[in-house]
C-alpha cells in the first residue's frame, strides 16, 4: 500500500530472495541498462578487501573508528560471519542527488525494518518498489554450488523458507506505518528484471 499524501518523487527499487535466486544478477543488468538512470547502493562492511574487490565498488571497507562513526546513521545492518554490513540514510541521500531511482538487494527479513525506517526518515516522498524472488531449491543449489559455496554454507542458507519470508513481509504491509508495495514475486530473474524496466518507464522516470 502506497500513502497518497505526499507526491513521490524517488523511488527505492528492493531485490530480495533466497541465495542463488539471481538478485545480484538482475541488478547488474538494471545497471547496464544504458537508457535506464538507475544507480545502486555501495554498502559498508567491516571485512577484510578480498582479491579482486575495489573499494567503493564493492563495498566500502571500514575500519572500527569509520563504523562506530557511521553506524547511528545506518538505514540497515546485517551481521555475517562476524562481520557487519551497511548502509546508512546519508549513502541514500547522497545517491538521490544524483537519480531518482535507486536499487538495492537486502535480505528477506530485513526488509521490513527498513521500508519502516525509509517512511519515517523521507515520509511518502520516496517509495519502495519490493520484488522477491522465489527459485526452486534445486536451481538455487547448483548456483550456490557452481559459484564455490561449502555444502554446510549452502545448508545454512536454505534454513529458511521463501513462504515463511514472504508471510512476514506480507503481514508487516497489512499492519505497518509504510511506503512500500509487494509488487510481485517472481520464479524467474529475468521475468523480475523486466518487469522492473517496465516500472521504471511506466512511471516516466528514465
Amino acid at each position: 500500500m502506497i500513502h497518497t499524501n505526499t507526491k513521490v518523487t524517488k523511488t527505492i527499487f528492493l531485490l530480495s530472495g533466497e541465495s542463488g535466486a539471481g538478485k545480484s544478477w538482475a541488478k547488474d543488468e538494471l545497471l547496464k541498462t544504458p537508457d535506464l538512470d538507475v544507480r545502486s547502493i555501495v554498502s559498508r562492511t567491516s571485512r577484510q578487501e578480498r582479491e579482486g574487490e575495489i573499494n567503493g565498488v564493492d563495498y566500502f571497507f571500514s575500519n572500527d573508528y569509520q563504523i562506530n562513526e557511521k553506524i547511528n546513521d545506518a538505514s540497515q545492518i546485517f551481521f555475517s560471519c562476524g562481520n557487519v554490513y551497511f548502509s546508512t540514510f546519508g549513502d541514500i541521500e547522497k545517491l538521490f542527488k544524483q537519480t531518482d531511482n535507486i536499487v538495492m538487494i537486502l535480505t528477506p527479513n530485513s526488509v521490513a525494518s527498513f521500508s519502516k525506517k525509509i517512511y519515517q526518515r523521507f515520509g511518502g516522498e520516496v517509495a519502495i518498489k519490493y520484488y522477491h524472488l522465489q527459485v526452486d531449491q534445486e536451481i538455487r543449489n547448483i548456483r550456490m554450488k557452481s559459484r564455490g559455496d561449502s555444502e554446510q554454507s549452502i545448508a545454512n542458507r536454505n534454513n529458511n523458507t521463501d513462504n515463511d519470508i514472504k508471510q512476514s513481509f506480507q503481514n508487516y504491509l497489512e499492519n505497518g506505518e509504510h511506503n512500500t508495495d509487494l509488487l510481485a514475486v517472481f520464479s524467474d530473474s529475468e521475468a523480475m528484471l523486466q518487469e522492473i524496466k517496465r516500472e521504471i518507464v511506466s512511471n516516466g522516470k528514465h
